[in-house]
């Protein structure tokens, strides 16, 4: 017996559209300061392409990602449209891109990642040592 899965082949798409978007500009299309408010961008929807990382992203490859980061599943690309798409077959044709600037902002983001998580860590053990003098202090009394 094989259980059904609460979604299809749309959410997959949806996916292929967030991953060319953090391909083509090294960051994620929908971000926040808090992870709900980036569930709730996604939930609505909210992205854009920002300026200048997109400004010389091909208009196709844009169309691509806006027509796969759409809400609805209904009106969201198939797998079909995506590889039918004309920014897929030019992109294969010149398989040769330059996605330097997208690198670099990969490896920004890795870099910010990396700093907030750093920065946690340090917050958790400044915790840990207020916690654990109190609890001396405490016992020394």
């Amino acid at each position: 017996m094989t259980i059904g899965l609460p979604y299809g082949p749309e959410v997959d798409l949806w996916s292929v559209g967030v991953i060319l978007y953090i391909i083509l500009c090294g960051f994620p299309p929908f971000h926040g300061e808090t992870d709900d408010d980036i569930y709730d961008k996604i939930c609505a929807g909210d992205w854009e392409f920002i300026s200048p990382y997109w400004d010389n992203i091909s208009k196709p490859a844009k169309d691509l990602i806006t027509n796969l980061l759409v809400l609805s599943p209904e009106h969201r690309y198939t797998a079909k449209q995506a590889l039918n798409h004309p920014w897929i077959l030019e992109t294969e044709k010149n398989s040769e891109s330059h996605l330097k600037s997208a690198l670099i902002e990969l490896k920004k983001f890795n870099a910010r990642r990396k700093f907030k998580g750093a920065i946690l860590a340090v917050k958790a053990l400044s915790k840990f040592r207020t916690v654990f003098a109190a609890k001396k202090a405490a016992e020394t009394k």
